[in-house]
Parts: structure tokens; sequence; C-alpha cells
């Protein structure tokens, strides 16, 4: 995460000089689609190591916005907005260790706005938030060093019953060309399930 930072800043600093705010022609249509990297915490997983309901980690995110434009600097559109997580939970017995690999995909879907100002914008959102959660349980002796998998306790991929989801994205355009354009953006989502995620990324912007 620090290096993907490092590098999205120093594109920035080589980049901002080739960005063309001079250029006022814009299309009916817009799109903004960026990828990226995310801290996230979920207050609702269990984490049985700290005695906390609660984990956190690193995942790679992906959205993609469409809308109209209303007006010269404001549109209107729909976002997805979605990840992928995986994390490992360890409980260790007198002679044994369980291990669980969760694989959760976290996805958005929401109604937002597109603001756009010069080579900025803002992109607030709020929708459906819902996530697909999959375990799969190992069970290894300490004695034996042998391990076999748990199918009885794995879970099969499912969907939760989704909540209320919000967020935000800011962006900066670095190189422009005709519509399109290259830049770097910020994003942080909550959602009425306890779930939070600042994340950072390289975005395509159709104006």
């Amino acid at each position: 995460m620090k290096a993907a930072l490092l590098v999205l800043v120093l594109l920035a600093v080589a980049g901002v000089s080739h960005a063309d705010p001079a250029d006022d022609e814009t299309s009916r249509f817009v799109m903004q689609a960026g990828v990226g990297g995310r801290y996230w915490r979920d207050l609702s997983r269990p984490d049985p190591n700290q005695n906390l309901t609660s984990a956190s980690g690193e995942a790679g995110a992906v959205q993609v916005m469409g809308g109209v434009r209303l007006y010269d600097g404001l549109s209107l559109g729909i976002r997805l907005v979605g990840a992928w997580e995986r994390y490992t939970l360890q409980s260790f017995g007198m002679q044994s260790t369980d291990t669980s690999i969760y694989t959760v995909v976290p996805f958005d879907l929401a109604g937002t706005l597109l603001f756009e100002i010069d080579i900025f914008w803002v992109s607030p959102w709020v929708g459906w938030h819902t996530q697909r959660t999959q375990v799969s349980e190992t069970h290894c002796r300490g004695g034996a060093g042998t391990c076999e998998q748990r199918p009885d306790l794995s879970i099969d991929g499912h969907w939760n019953t989704g909540g209320l989801g919000f967020g935000m994205a800011v962006g900066l355009d670095m190189i422009a060309h005709a519509h399109h354009r290259l830049g770097m953006f910020i994003e942080g989502q909550g959602s009425s399930r306890d779930y939070f995620a600042i994340g950072l990324g390289i975005s395509y912007r159709r104006r």
C-alpha cells in the first residue's frame, strides 16, 4: 500500500503538467473507472485471536460509474464498487492448529453525483451494500504434522442480506486527450453493516 502511494504521488508530480484543463469540450454521457488498493475494517467479522468481533486488512478494489451530464460540471449516474479481500485466522490447541481462510467480496450498487471543477472531480454516492463470504477450514495436528481440509466446517460462498452503503471518491486529472482523462483518486466508504474502507488508485474519466 505504501509503495502504491509513492508511485501515484510521483505520477501526480510528473504528469499534472500534461493535463489540459483548457479543453472544454464535453459529451452528454460521462464515465469514470478506477482500480487500486484499500485498507478495510469490518466490525461484523469475528477475530477469535483478539477476542473481538472485527477483522481488517488490505485489498484490491475497483469501481465504475456511468451517467448523464445534467449541467456543465454536474452529472448524475450509477456507481458499482467492488473489492477482493482475503485473510487468515488461526486458533491453536494443545496439539493442533485450525486455520480459517476467508475470501470476501464486498459490493455496492449506488446512485452517484459527479462534480467537475477544472482538473478536479468529486463523486459522492449512496446505495446498497452487500458482500459474498467464503470460508475454507483446515485442521493440522501438531505432533504428526499432517493437515486436512474440514469441509464440514467450511462455508460455501454466499451473499448476505445487505444494507445501506455510502462513500465518496475525489480525483485529480493528470493527463488529458480530447474527452479522455487519466489521473489518480482517493476514496472512502462505509455501510450500515459496520464496514469501513479507505483507498487510493488510478482513475480514467471520460468528459
